[in-house]
Parts: structure tokens; sequence; C-alpha cells
């Protein structure tokens, strides 16, 4: 049987390391919110979520969970999937995580396909900072934005790719 060792995850300051990009390349994701319903309404999500205790190695994801929400400047939640699973969850969506995090992700790049679904939500998150996403012309880019991202993205470019270092 392989054994590899294990180590506890360095998430001390997550302002200066890439530990934080990985993650969520592999289990986070970015939201943007277009509502029309009684109030229309733009908004910007990022959201992080993973199961509270990693089955193979039955450690706990608290303190690295408990890091990103002060990080973000939010709140450390827990959620339930399939009435028997707790998953730990942060949001960044105010006004404050959403520049904490335009500025991270802009220093520590995503190399999936979900650099491509930020893209699209950070030109939605400076709008809105800009106090410019209402605007009649921003709010049909930020819907062709939003309808072009995640399970809705059918055009990819991996152009990122070749700045890896």
């Amino acid at each position: 049987m392989l054994s590899i060792p294990k180590f506890e995850t360095d998430v001390s300051n997550l302002s200066s390391n890439s530990w934080l990009a990985g993650f969520a390349d592999a289990d986070a994701g970015f939201n943007i919110r277009y509502t029309v319903n009684k109030k229309f309404r733009i908004a910007c999500e990022f959201r992080i979520e993973q199961r509270m205790i990693d089955p193979f190695s039955d450690l706990s994801y608290g303190s690295s969970f408990l890091n990103i929400a002060k990080f973000l400047g939010s709140k450390l939640e827990v959620t339930q999937h399939n009435k028997d699973k707790n998953y730990y969850l942060v949001r960044g969506n105010n006004r404050k995580s959403l520049v904490i995090i335009l500025n991270y992700f802009n220093k520590y790049n995503l190399f999936s396909s979900k650099y491509l679904d930020y893209k699209n939500w950070e030109k939605t998150a400076l709008l809105l900072l800009a106090n410019k996403a209402y605007l009649k012309e921003n709010k049909d880019i930020i819907f062709d934005l939003k309808n072009n991202m995640n399970n809705k993205r059918t055009l990819f470019d991996w152009d990122h790719l070749n700045n890896l270092k």
C-alpha cells in the first residue's frame, strides 16, 4: 500500500499564497444573479462549499473554512445535503468581499474553465462596485455574461494557460 504523508493545510495568510486559488478551481463557483421579478436585482457571489469531514482522511475542513470566511469578511455557514451530509459554506457577495476576491484572483489565477467564469464575474463585479451595473447598456452586457458562464458556457478560450509560470 502506498503511504503518502498527510500535512496540515497552511492557510495562515491566504492573501500571500495561491492555496485558495487551487482549492477554488476544484470546489468553488462564481455566480451572477440577474433577477427580473418584482424587484430587478444584479449581484455577484463567490461560493465555496465542501463537506465538513473528509471521508478519506477523516479530517475536518473547519479551520480551513474558518480562515477563508475571515479572509473574505464573511461568515462560516453549515448546510446539509441528502439529509445526512453536512457541508461548510462560505459566500463572498458584499462590496468588501468583492474587492478582496477581485484582488486575490487577479494575483493568483485559476487554471480551469473556472477562470473564464471568473472573468465574466469580474466584469460584473467591477460594474457593481462602480455603481454602473444598472445602466441600460450594462444590464444587457451583464445578462449576456451571466448566460454564458458555468454550465451555460459554450465557448472556451484557453489562452490564459499560455501565461503559466
